[in-house]
């Protein structure tokens, strides 16, 4: 008699405490990890990423906060995945890194036009001023720098439109 009046008192006392509106956490909970860079982790979970601000919930006390993303230097999931700075600011700014990549390419453009002007230039010169065969090598150099700058900075504007007006994918 006395063990069951201690078994119902027991359960009774499990269920107010699942009923409270505390919550509990148990110690054996996996959480991420938050490698700051100020130099110290961080055991939170992940919640959802936004305004460029993490939303994080503590894992002992299962308090919310935000934390900007350019405090975060890596992010070690419990999955056992790891997010590294360059990943953690692509997800962040998509927009305004596809425009820093088009804007590369049309300098690199701008490069290739201005290189293969001045190889023109300075190829006629040697070849006018001084009669000799050394300035068809500065030609020859000249246009295929431009052509390479050229190449490069039609890829990197491409690259550039496909970040930007590519969707993103929900997660």
């Amino acid at each position: 008699m006395k063990t069951l009046a201690i078994l119902i008192l027991t359960l009774g006392l499990a269920c107010q405490v699942q009923a409270s509106a505390l919550p509990i956490y148990p110690d054996t909970a996996r959480c991420d990890t938050l490698e700051m860079r100020a130099g110290f982790e961080l055991y939170a979970k992940v919640i959802k990423l936004e305004e460029k601000a993490y939303v994080i919930q503590y894992c002992k006390d299962g308090r919310k906060s935000r934390i900007p993303v350019s405090k975060i230097h890596r992010i070690r999931y419990a999955d056992g995945t790891v997010k590294s700075r360059k990943d953690i600011r692509r997800e962040a700014w998509p927009k305004t890194l596809a425009l820093n990549t088009t804007l590369s390419g049309f300098l690199q453009l701008l490069w290739s036009g201005l290189i293969g002007l001045s190889g023109l230039y300075l190829g006629a010169l040697v070849l006018a001023v001084y009669n000799s065969w050394l300035g068809f090598p500065i030609l020859i150099l000249a246009a295929v720098f431009a052509v390479l700058f050229l190449v490069k900075g039609l890829g990197r504007i491409v690259k550039g439109l496909r970040q930007l007006f590519r969707k993103r994918r929900s997660g």
